[in-house]
């Protein structure tokens, strides 16, 4: 972990992963409008999505090893899928009312389109799962290449914790 909070870990199941979301959801994929990146993002806000519960079950080992880090073993993990095809991008922001940001990158052909957060150099690959302060403001650059960018993000919330760094 950086002094500043920011943790990377390898998705040892990253193949598998890859594999059933975008084999599996490939129907669901096509049926969300691009505008301008494709995502499920204000779909889950509302309602649960069709692979949140697969998805957490995979991942949760490592959200948990995360969360021990802190002394946390109660959390909310709220996640959203978003694909980038060439020269669309996410603008500057935060992610208000959680502790962290997660984004797990499913297919990342070039590690410069990973996330870009302000005056911080984090970069990850294919494969990794990237935890950052919620409040760091960051934003998916543009994709330059015509190798489309598809991630799982979502906001991590401590439940029932004081969060004292």
């Amino acid at each position: 972990m950086d002094s500043d909070f920011f943790y990377k870990v390898k998705i040892k199941e990253h193949e598998f992963i890859k594999e059933w979301f975008l084999s599996e959801y490939d129907d669901y994929i096509k049926q969300l409008p691009m505008k301008p990146s494709k995502t499920d993002y204000q779909l889950n806000i509302k309602r649960k999505s069709p692979y949140s519960d697969e998805w957490n079950r995979l991942i949760r080992p490592y959200i948990k090893d995360f969360c021990k880090i802190f002394g946390v073993e109660n959390y909310k993990l709220q996640s959203w899928f978003a694909q980038y095809d060439t020269n669309v991008d996410h603008h500057w922001h935060i992610h208000s009312g959680s502790h962290f940001g997660v984004v797990y990158y499913m297919e990342l052909p070039y590690n410069e389109n990973s996330t870009e957060f302000w005056k911080k150099n984090f970069p990850a690959d294919e494969g990794e799962m990237v935890f950052f302060p919620s409040w760091w403001i960051h934003r998916s650059t543009p994709n330059l290449y015509d190798k489309r960018k598809t991630v799982i993000a979502g906001n991590l919330t401590f439940k029932n914790h004081a969060f004292l760094p």
